[in-house]
């Protein structure tokens, strides 16, 4: 069936937004003294909030969050996008496809991204994390935005590079893509997420243009 409109993510998808966040998470680590190999990084500090102040007692992870949060906001004005990003966004714009977006980040951080490299008019519709709709693996955020653009999730397109993002969409009845660039290797357990079964999966944005 042919693919009316599209969701993109935003960080890990189109913004290389996760290398900022573990540059600023390295970054406080050290001010702690405390030195983990990125992956560690990753998984404690990104995936497993709930345990991360047990883990490390030492740390005000409230206060270390903040500072890191401030980090991400000042690499924003230098961000840098995933390569055929901005061409993936406007070659589905150009086939008339909806194009909306997506994400768990709060709003002023990721329209300021957006902004940086003057995407924000090209999507119809975005819903960010901090907007009442809760966040991925929640279908409710897809749900909005089908709802806004009077979509039919059977032919809406979500692509992304979490486990999150394929769940929702799943939940959503949407078509999913797994985006697995290398770039996104410390980031990712690809294994697990090939294993959730996506319609689609890409290396490249440059392959988006072959689904739609």
């Amino acid at each position: 069936m042919t693919i009316q409109t599209v969701i993109f993510d935003w960080d890990g998808t189109i913004a290389m937004t996760l290398h900022l966040w573990l540059a600023g998470w390295k970054g406080e680590l050290e001010y702690h003294d405390t030195e983990l190999p990125d992956g560690k990084i990753v998984q404690d500090f990104f995936y497993e909030h709930h345990k991360t102040q047990i883990k490390y007692p030492h740390i005000n992870i409230v206060a270390s969050a903040m500072n890191v949060r401030d980090h991400v906001a000042r690499g924003l004005e230098n961000l840098t996008l995933y390569s055929d990003a901005r061409d993936a966004v406007l070659s589905v714009i150009n086939r008339d496809i909806q194009a909306a977006l997506v994400t768990s980040s709060s709003r002023v951080l990721v329209e300021k991204g957006l902004d940086t490299h003057g995407l924000t008019p090209q999507f119809l519709s975005i819903v960010a994390g901090d907007d009442g709709f809760g966040h991925k693996p929640s279908p409710i955020p897809f749900n909005e935005t089908i709802k806004r653009l009077d979509a039919n999730p059977e032919t809406t397109l979500v692509i992304g590079d979490s486990a999150a993002d394929i769940m929702a969409a799943k939940a959503a009845k949407c078509q999913s893509c797994l985006f697995i660039p290398t770039e996104n290797k410390v980031f990712q357990d690809v294994d697990y997420l090939t294993s959730l079964s996506p319609n689609f999966t890409i290396n490249s944005l440059n392959e988006l243009s072959s689904l739609v």
